[in-house]
């Protein structure tokens, strides 16, 4: 089937900026999902084709992605039009997605983002996608975008098509720097809002992938006083709907919690058996560091987001504490931007220091699964989380509770903050899944919000501190539990596996779809 021929039968079109052959973030891991779900169900997903990423490449040279022989030409101002070649994917079992590569745009090299003409390369996918889509999808076709990125197509289809958008992020750009390369958007309202302050203003629906997450962009202090200040005002349009795994139990595992359930002491031997076979499937010398020890995973990108210097800086705390604690933290972290290397070196600080506690990975390792599968819990100290990746194998998460952090994870005991958001999101009885900390909050604790978000590496300002104090207890009470109260973590583990066996991405889309449907009734073109 031709693009043309895709595109005149699907139902709708999702716009996303990144996805499995231009990797970069979780958003990758989503719209992997979502690929899988879309598959006959009239979804297409467009996305600009960064052809210098290595995934890219790759995905060229093993045919992965193929050239359709579509071409067209989008012209960003009368006398300057550029050349557009359309690539395809389309996996087994997958929906097809629709690559736009032109030369001298998406040119990033790390990511889709890396590049100094982000701004100008969003505005050009807008025209990009209005070219391809308009007078080719049906008059009920919509349009769903993800992320500032894919907003100026938005406002381009907006008054043809329905319009959805989801946010993975508040990540935001003011584009007026660039405008006036785009004579068809020169006087869009672009000119006096942030991309997202359009998108909210223009989308006929907007969700967020994480119902804790919406909930924290409007009582956060750093959503409502650092990151998402500017999108307050329209923030209430915002509707949470729940992300699904993005790595399914397996059967294996479904057993257990059953036996866990039915049996604990052999549930407790057989879950201990299968993290001891994990841990003799890493390297030797990595398993042989973690054998008799209490291994923790601290995974992800290297960014603010995701705090690994408040991770190791309670890791410390712990270790220095009790030189002795049986604790083993792997950091599988990888580049995320320019800040990544400083946020490097103090995981390696903290190696050096303790050789035998800690070790470290730049980029993805190719045993990721078995460390998840190894471990006993997943660190996640996120300054901010729409949803991550709490649940994953038998692991079981530690987190910060802090938006879909804290909306996901009931705690197996709940104390101050941490406490509050358990009672906010979970009954009492709920089964427990994880653990959960909360640092309380130092009278600078906006501004060193804002230092935690913009600096690298990042102060070890009070709130800083506190975090990492925060965590270091949890750590050590982790490990306690592990080692010496295994019916405990036990109950932790069926929970964890409880909550991920019903979770699906088919309730995911239905949640939108619902959402579309009623936006459809009162539309006016």
């Amino acid at each position: 089937m031709t693009p043309i021929e895709m595109l005149a039968g699907c139902q709708f079109v999702a716009l996303r900026y990144e996805g499995p052959h231009v990797e970069c973030t979780g958003i990758t891991a989503v719209t992997k999902q979502e690929l899988r779900v879309f598959n006959g169900r009239g979804g297409v997903v467009i996305t600009p084709w960064s052809g210098r990423m290595t995934s890219a490449k790759s995905a060229l040279e093993k045919g992965l992605v193929t050239d359709t022989g579509l071409t067209y030409s989008v012209a960003p101002n009368p006398d300057r039009p550029v050349d557009i070649r359309v690539l395809m994917a389309q996996p087994a079992g997958s929906a097809p997605m629709l690559y736009l590569s032109a030369v001298g745009y998406f040119d990033g090299v790390e990511s889709p983002y890396d590049t100094p003409n982000l701004n100008r390369d969003a505005l050009f996918f807008g025209l990009a996608v209005k070219s391809l889509v308009q007078g080719r999808v049906g008059p009920r076709t919509w349009v769903w975008s993800a992320d500032w990125q894919t907003v100026p197509a938005l406002l381009l289809l907006r008054q043809q098509h329905l319009t959805a958008i989801t946010l993975h992020n508040t990540f935001d750009a003011d584009l007026r720097d660039v405008l006036w390369q785009f004579s068809e958007l020169r006087y869009s309202g672009f000119r006096q809002r942030t991309a997202l302050q359009v998108a909210l203003e223009n989308s006929n629906v907007v969700t967020t992938v994480n119902r804790g997450y919406a909930y924290g962009l409007r009582h956060e202090v750093f959503h409502t006083r650092v990151m998402a200040d500017h999108l307050q005002h329209g923030a209430e349009r915002i509707v949470g709907i729940d992300n699904a795994n993005f790595v399914d139990p397996t059967p294996q595992q479904l057993e257990l919690a059953e036996l866990i359930e039915k049996n604990s002491a052999a549930g407790i031997k057989r879950l201990d058996d299968m993290q001891q076979s994990a841990v003799a499937a890493l390297p030797v010398a990595l398993a042989a560091k973690v054998k008799g020890k209490v291994l923790c995973v601290a995974m992800g990108r290297r960014s603010s987001q995701k705090l690994h210097e408040v991770v190791a800086d309670g890791v410390r705390d712990a270790l220095r504490q009790n030189p002795k604690l049986p604790l083993f933290v792997f950091f599988a972290t990888m580049h995320s931007d320019a800040t990544s290397p400083a946020r490097l070196e103090r995981i390696k600080e903290l190696c050096a220091e303790f050789p035998e506690h800690v070790a470290w990975s730049d980029g993805r390792v190719p045993y990721f699964a078995q460390l998840m599968s190894a471990g006993s819990y997943n660190l996640l100290c996120s300054l901010w989380e729409p949803h991550g990746g709490a649940f994953e194998s038998t692991i079981v998460p530690v987190a910060r509770a802090v938006d879909g952090l804290a909306e996901q994870v009931v705690p197996l005991v709940r104390a101050g903050r941490a406490g509050e958001m358990a009672d906010l999101w979970h009954a009492a009885n709920a089964p427990p899944s994880g653990l959960t900390f909360r640092e309380e909050a130092p009278d600078n604790y906006i501004s060193d919000l804002r230092e935690l978000l913009e600096k690298s590496p990042m102060p070890r300002n009070a709130t800083a501190r506190r975090m990492a104090e925060s965590l270091s207890a949890t750590l050590r009470q982790a490990v306690e539990i592990r080692l010496n109260q295994p019916e405990q973590y036990a109950r932790m583990v069926l929970g964890s596996l409880r909550q991920q066996s019903l979770r699906s991405w088919l309730i995911n889309l239905g949640g939108m779809l619902s959402l579309i449907e009623a936006a459809r009734s009162t539309w006016r073109r």
